[in-house]
């Protein structure tokens, strides 16, 4: 992309993660379920080192009018971790998730699909493989964050089940 339109680019990637960072905190003040929310700010902590990371790329292509010699990395302070996987011990397997917890993990996985979408485009659609491997690795974060949702989904609906996913057990009716 030339100089404009991979700064106007830059700048629809900056409002896409300010918007779901909000998203996501707002989800995570109103979910019912304590695990719900700590994921939530998660995700939404993630989203704050897009933003940082977008605006540094941002800052270079403005200045010197080309993307860095190097990628911005995506190196969390914390790796982002799958909160119902560390917890399940201490999670109840009766879990009654409220309609609101479901509906706005629902939203999540939407947006988190919108956004692998929006950055594969953007990728799809780079002149120089900097800017491509960048675009890539946002739709690569924006697909992690995806399955964590899809996790929390199907935790939500089926919580039994969940359990017995995730510690392998099975049961032959012996």
């Amino acid at each position: 992309m030339e100089k404009q339109s991979g700064l106007d680019a830059l700048r629809a990637a900056t409002k896409f993660e300010v918007d779901g960072r909000r998203f996501f905190l707002d989800a995570s003040k109103k979910t019912k379920q304590k695990y719900g929310q700590l994921m939530f700010q998660s995700i939404a902590d993630a989203e704050l080192e897009h933003i940082e990371r977008i605006r540094e790329v941002y800052d270079s292509l403005a200045k010197k009018g080309d993307w860095p010699d190097r990628p911005a990395l995506f190196t969390p302070k914390s790796p982002l971790k799958n909160i119902f996987e560390e917890a399940r011990e201490e999670l109840d397997q009766n879990v009654k998730a409220e309609t609101d917890d479901i509906e706005a993990v629902t939203m999540a996985r939407e947006y988190e699909e919108k956004g692998i979408k929006f950055y594969q485009d953007l990728a799809d659609r780079a002149k120089a493989l900097i800017e491509r491997k960048f675009y890539q690795q946002l739709a690569y974060e924006e697909r992690g964050h995806l399955l964590i949702f899809q996790d929390m989904h199907e935790y939500y609906i089926d919580p039994v089940h969940w359990y017995s996913k995730k510690e392998k057990l099975h049961w032959d009716g012996a």
